[in-house]
C-alpha cells in the first residue's frame, strides 16, 4: 500500500530500506504492491517506516498457526494399530545398522517393512 501524503514516520528511503532489510529494491516494491509492506511516495521516492522494515526482519511467532495445523492433522489422521505405531516409532528412534541388511539402518528396514515388527 502506498500512501500519497506521507507523515514524518515515513522517513526511510528505498536505498536505506534495502540495507536494513537485506531485500532487493524489486522485492521491497513487490511487498508494497502486494500490501505486505506500507510505504509513502514523496516526489516519486518511496519512503518506509522503521517499524515496517523491522517487521520484515524480525521473525514472527507462528506457534498458534503450528498448533492449529497439528490439531487439524490429528483430527484427520487415520487410526493406527499398535503394530503400526511401533513401526512408525522405530523409524524415528533407531539409526543403528540393521544386522540383516548391511548398510541399511534399522529404521530404513522398518520403513521398508523388513525390520522389527514387520
Amino acid at each position: 500500500m502506498v500512501i500519497s501524503a506521507p507523515t514524518s514516520e515515513y522517513s526511510v528511503p528505498l536505498s536505506a530500506a534495502v540495507d536494513v532489510s537485506g531485500y532487493s529494491e524489486r522485492h521491497l516494491r513487490r511487498l508494497v504492491d502486494s500490501g505486505h509492506l506500507s510505504a509513502a511516495k514523496l516526489r516519486g521516492r518511496l519512503l518506509f517506516t522503521a517499524a515496517g522494515l523491522e517487521g520484515l526482519t524480525t521473525p514472527q511467532r507462528a506457534e498458534h498457526e503450528a498448533d492449529r495445523i497439528i490439531a487439524d492433522l490429528i483430527a484427520t489422521a487415520p487410526r493406527f494399530s499398535e503394530a503400526q505405531r511401533s513401526r512408525i516409532a522405530a523409524v524415528f528412534t533407531s539409526t543403528a545398522p540393521s544386522p540383516a541388511l548391511p548398510g541399511v539402518t534399522a529404521a530404513m528396514a522398518v520403513a521398508a517393512g523388513e525390520g522389527v515388527g514387520a
